[in-house]
């Protein structure tokens, strides 16, 4: 038992193993008390890596904010939604697939480091 897992006693983790709800992300593994934090890729996340540059550009034909800005900040949902729905088949088909792959392995170490 370590620290943050304090509210839980051992005895009790091992009684209830195997018997929770799969859901938000938790295994059946996961002990009743204990939280499991596990992020959900999805297409157009993986997008928001791939294609980043795209967004600053579509941004910046918006808006002549500082990046990083507040007013820049603002333009960003839309930016990425409008390079998002731009994208082509195969743009869509690559960020399907590595959203597959990281919701099973993760990103690999580059990725996490941006």
């Amino acid at each position: 038992m370590t620290w943050y897992q304090n509210n839980v006693k051992a005895e009790q983790a091992e009684d209830t193993k195997g018997k929770g709800k799969d859901t938000k992300g938790k295994g059946k593994d996961t002990p009743k008390g204990v939280k499991s934090y596990r992020r959900n890729y999805t297409a157009k996340g993986v997008a928001k890596t791939l294609f980043k540059d795209l967004i600053s550009e579509y941004i910046q034909d918006l808006t002549d904010e500082k990046p990083g800005s507040r007013g820049w900040l603002k333009h960003y949902p839309a930016a990425h939604a409008a390079v998002f729905e731009g994208l082509n088949e195969d743009q869509l088909q690559e960020c399907e697939e590595l959203a597959q792959e990281w919701n099973s392995t993760g990103p690999n170490k580059q990725e996490q480091a941006k």
